[in-house]
């Protein structure tokens, strides 16, 4: 049993869904075998942006499925025929888009985004589901929000394990046989109200695991258009170069510190199963990518510095000089908690407390709503957040970054050190 998952760069355009196909033709050794996938290209984007204008209170806001309707189109027009049957499919999904999309602004924002941008993965999941028919591949198409329940916490749901790894089994024992190939979607699930719900950005990856923890899969492999596991973002470091192996432990420190290579949960319940994890480039599928599995640190043992920009950083104080105290510490995070929102990084003296976070706006405005009532309240926003893990390999690739910067904020421990900087 092996668990497959492609993300949305893999799955951008029709030719991508093709060589998909002939990445798994090369695996027809596999009796047994899952793929999670992902929305297409920018879909998540372009839903996100339809979500905008639906909550700017544009009267055009429908418009804005169009572009997402002809990118899918236009996909399927290179894949089936004129008189398939899959067309009449496609136009009833983008029906019930539009029913749902009616319906969005009386909901909270959250609730109306996890209503409408998981659409992304169904679509992707059955395009592909239904080209692989057309090849001749037999194979069985799942639909994840019948088997991975969650609670009600919109955009970042957390998952009962227990109860979805039982349906996930019941599901298979139910309806497969011992070979047998399956089609399902990351990022999704279903609350107990019988709402979808996301697993927050990524969340495929996380999806990707909860199906082979629940299977005892051999291994799980995650195709990126990546090399592997990189020690920085290409996009900002040229000289960013690719992990061989990297153990358990350090995967769970660079996604936690904000790696976007995998999604923040994935690691700990293939740790709990000891399922080992592969990072792949489905651009070149026989180059082995980086594992991650038992051991210590990183193969090579270099700094990994990872750069989270759009961050917004808040100070607290009390308006009579108090200091900050374990019960103030307390009372702020619960607000913080209360909105399903990470620190990233937090930092205390006898006065003011600053939290540097995500800037996602309309949640941070209604967090100044609370903490205005009792606190002074400053803020800067457009912020970056560096982080460099194991920097005393290299001590100086910090300087490198710094560089002429605006310091907010500086911590550093044995292994990590974390700047909040800005232009100056």
């Amino acid at each position: 049993m092996e668990v497959f998952k492609f993300g949305g760069a893999s799955l951008k355009d029709a030719q991508s869904i093709k060589n998909i196909v002939e990445i798994l033709n090369s695996y027809h050794y596999l009796d047994q075998l899952v793929v999670v996938v992902s929305a297409m290209g920018k879909t998540t984007n372009a839903f996100e942006k339809f979500l905008s204008l639906v909550y700017s209170g544009s009267a055009n806001f429908q418009e804005a499925i169009t572009p997402i309707k002809s990118f899918h189109w236009e996909v399927c027009r290179q894949l089936f025929a004129p008189e398939h049957d899959f067309w009449k499919e496609l136009e009833a999904i983008f029906d019930e888009i539009r029913e749902q999309s009616a319906e969005l602004s009386a909901l909270p924002y959250d609730m109306a985004y996890d209503r409408i941008v998981g659409y992304g993965e169904i679509l992707a999941s059955r395009i592909f589901s239904v080209y692989q028919n057309t090849q001749g591949i037999d194979h069985q198409w799942l639909d994840a929000r019948s088997v991975i329940r969650t609670d009600s916490c919109y955009r970042a749901a957390n998952v009962n394990i227990e109860l979805s790894c039982n349906r996930i089994r019941v599901w298979f024992q139910q309806n497969t046989d011992s070979r047998y190939r399956i089609i399902t979607q990351g990022f999704i699930g279903q609350d107990m109200q019988g709402n979808m719900v996301t697993l927050g950005r990524e969340g495929s990856d996380y999806s990707a695991a909860l199906f082979a923890t629940a299977l005892s899969a051999n291994s799980v492999v995650l195709w990126k258009d990546v090399p592997g596991v990189m020690n920085a973002d290409p996009d900002f470091y040229a000289q960013a170069m690719p992990f061989q192996f990297v153990s358990y432990r350090e995967a769970i420190e660079l996604t936690y510190y904000g790696a976007k290579i995998i999604h923040p949960k994935t690691i700990k319940p293939l740790e709990n199963a000891g399922i080992p994890l592969f990072v792949r480039p489905f651009l070149h599928p026989t180059e082995q990518g980086t594992r991650i599995g038992p051991g210590i640190g990183t193969i090579p043992q270099i700094p990994s510095i990872i750069h989270k920009s759009n961050q917004i950083l808040i100070t607290i104080s009390h308006k009579d000089l108090s200091f900050i105290t374990e019960k103030t510490l307390s009372t702020v995070l619960s607000v913080f908690d209360n909105f399903a929102l990470k620190i990233n990084l937090m930092q205390n003296s006898a006065l003011t407390f600053s939290i540097c976070l995500d800037d996602i706006g309309n949640k941070i405005d209604e967090i100044f709503t609370q903490l205005m009532k009792f606190y002074e309240v400053k803020y800067n926003r457009q912020l970056t957040l560096l982080t460099f893990r194991h920097y005393a390999q290299q001590p100086r690739i910090i300087d490198q970054w710094i560089e002429g910067k605006l310091i907010l904020v500086e911590q550093r421990s044995r292994n990590t050190a974390q700047y909040v900087i800005a232009e100056k």
